[in-house]
């Protein structure tokens, strides 16, 4: 059958009734009918356009789904209902025009038309809206559906709230989707298979993420999720197959079923403190997974949680784990030791098959833990040392399954900080009896170690501190903030010269100060308190404490006795108090008084033209003095 005409006499098309009309080309529906029916032409593959009278109101489920060659469309303004997928896999369909009357457009009404590039909504419609080829509610709070045809990048405008289900579902074209700061909510399958999506930013508006959000993203090779986030739903990120790296926040209680599943690229993940569960699947097959911290909050470890982690060589369980479920750890084949905390009391079936790898297992509950089934399947127990409290050895000696094992018995060190805001302190495990530890403690910036105490008592200093172990021990590191001092420096005459190196330094820290001298001057030493401390310049010693420096600096002319003097004569030389100067060939000019370290302490001007001159120096104390006029100078003494 390749075309049909539909008659006055018929109100309804039923549901189904031409489905699966594979040949069928052209329809012609009559005005009398007002509904058609679900499935009224599914997979009618071969009808390129239709017209709905004005009569039709409702469109049914699938009316129209699978009609991959149908190009173009006209809903009458008399439609009010477009039901469920209603258009899905129209895969031909390019534009469609949403009229006025429309007030209820169903789930995935145009899924799968993967050539539809514009959803248009006429104005006057009540009930939604449309920009760009979008479809949004009326108030464009929530955006409904992105064309599949859509191609390059999308900035959802800064109105939208929510990101509905399916909303970007398919956009396989779509390389960039920026979501504003008012998005909250992020819901079902919104972005599923965006396969050309690289990358996405999740704004700190965003509270929760639906199921399967962005599953089958498989070209996103990172995400952030922020700190607003609490909520991730199931299969979140599944199939996400190039993602290497994801950050979760702590605002994230609780990580779904399946939510990593299969993000065959993700090398490592962080579970913050705020994950109390851990869902059933969510890391299944993680094949680059190689490391997993479980914290302290996470109280359940799902089914099959890290199946198939073929990589993962490390795995710490939470202290708070009570049950470890059937499979969780299955054929994680390059785990080579892992540590069941004491909370732990069950084992399910199949947890560790097929880990064949595993050589260690550290047990630290004192009472043999109940497991299941074929839990260490494919694996040579009597090749793998179980480590168990030394006080519980004979207890899983006795065990059945656990006595397969090579028992050994382990202390505990634990080791920690003073202050971890001052360093941090490591090496703290379990260790063999007699076996040697070494912790160490690294400081931070700013603060220095002291020593490490057990139970209060100094037991080292060392920060590198090695011991042979007897008993299960508690160290803490002990750091304290580092002094800090000022050093100041100056000098014994500004016009002789400058001091430089000065200012705030860590206890023990090397200090440099250097003394730059004046033409004329050089630099004598450096004083603290009037005492000599060094003659070097530049200086440098270890900071212990506050410190005031001076650089003394003298006149050159206090290595000089006497210097193209031979017209000049002083007299009496020494002298207690009247100096007589003669001068055959200066008759005025400037006569100057140095002491012996260079220091100026008077000087007078001749203002005669007599070759005499008599200077009252009384008032110096007694010592060596040097008379400078012009280039002539002379050392005098005086009593």
């Amino acid at each position: 059958m390749t075309s049909i005409t539909i008659s006055n006499s018929v109100t309804t098309i039923g549901d189904y009734a031409f489905s699966q009309c594979s040949s069928l080309t052209s329809i012609t529906i009559s005005n009398s009918v007002t509904t058609i029916g679900n499935s009224a032409f599914s997979g009618c593959g071969s009808l390129t356009s239709i017209t709905i009278p004005n009569s039709v109101t409702t469109i049914g489920n699938y009316a129209f789904s699978g009609c991959g060659s149908l190009t173009s469309i006209t809903i009458p303004n008399s439609v009010t209902t477009i039901e469920n997928h209603a258009f899905s896999y129209c895969t031909s369909l390019t534009s469609i025009t949403i009229p006025n009357s429309v007030t209820t457009i169903g789930d995935y009404a145009f899924s799968y038309c993967t050539s539809l590039t514009s959803i248009n909504v006429e104005s006057e419609n009540n009930s939604y809206a449309s920009e760009n080829g979008v479809l949004f509610n009326k108030n464009k709070t929530t955006l409904i559906c992105c064309p599949e045809g859509k191609t390059g990048a999308y900035v959802i405008p800064n109105s939208v709230t929510t990101i509905g289900n399916q909303a970007f579902s398919y956009c396989t074209s779509l390389t960039s989707i920026t979501i504003p700061n008012s998005v909250t909510t992020i819901e079902y399958s919104a972005f599923f298979s965006c396969t050309s999506l690289t990358s996405i930013a999740i704004p700190n508006s965003v509270t929760t993420i639906g199921d399967g959000a962005f599953s089958d993203c498989t070209s996103l090779t990172s995400i952030i999720i922020p700190n607003s986030v609490t909520s991730i739903g199931e299969g979140a990120f599944y199939n996400c197959s190039s993602l290497t790296s994801v950050i979760i926040p702590n605002s994230v209680t609780t990580i779904g079923d399946g939510v990593f599943s299969a993000c065959t690229s993700l090398t490592s993940i962080i579970i913050p403190n705020s994950v109390t569960s851990i869902g059933n699947y969510a890391f299944y097959d993680c094949s680059s997974l190689t490391s997993v911290t479980i914290p302290d909050s996470v109280t359940t470890i799902g089914y099959s949680a890290f199946f198939g982690c073929e990589s993962l060589t490390l795995i710490t369980i939470s202290n708070n784990v009570t049950t470890i479920e059937d499979r969780t750890f299955q054929y994680c084949q390059s785990l080579i030791s892992i540590t069941i905390p004491n909370s732990v009391t069950t084992i399910g079936n199949f947890a560790f098959s097929h880990c064949t790898n595993l050589t260690s297992i550290i047990n630290l509950n004192p009472v043999p833990v109940d497991i299941g089934f074929n839990v260490f399947n494919y694996m040579e127990q009597s090749a793998c040392s179980l480590r168990v409290p030394t006080n519980a050895v004979s207890a899983y000696q006795n065990a059945e399954v656990w006595n397969e094992f090579n028992i050994v018995g382990i202390y505990s060190v634990n080791v920690s900080a003073n202050n971890d805001e001052y360093g941090t302190a490591t090496g703290g495990g379990y260790y063999d009896e007699n076996e040697i530890a070494t912790v160490n403690a690294t400081t931070h910036a700013d603060y220095k170690f002291v020593n490490w105490t057990k139970n209060g008592v100094e037991a080292s200093t060392d920060s590198s501190y090695s011991f042979t172990v007897t008993e299960n021990l508690e160290l803490v590191a002990n750091f304290e903030e580092i002094e800090t001092y000022l050093i100041t420096v100056s000098v014994n005459n500004e016009e002789y010269g400058t001091a430089t190196g000065g200012g705030y330094y860590d206890e023990n820290e090397t200090a440099t100060v250097t003394a730059t001298a004046h033409t004329g001057y050089k630099f004598a030493n450096w004083t603290k308190n009037g005492v000599e401390v060094s003659t070097e310049n530049p200086y440098s010693f270890t900071v212990t404490e506050d410190v005031e420096l001076v650089a003394n600096f003298i006149n050159d002319v206090g290595v000089v006795e006497t210097r193209h003097a031979l017209s000049l004569q002083v007299y009496p030389n020494p002298t207690t108090g009247q100096l007589q100067i003669k001068n055959y060939e200066l008759r005025d000019g400037e006569i100057e008084i140095y002491d012996i370290s260079g220091k100026k302490q008077s000087s007078h001007h001749l203002i005669t033209s007599s070759p005499n001159h008599h200077i009252n120096v009384s008032h110096l104390p007694s010592g060596i003095y040097f008379l400078k006029i012009a280039g002539s100078v002379v050392k005098f003494v005086k009593e």
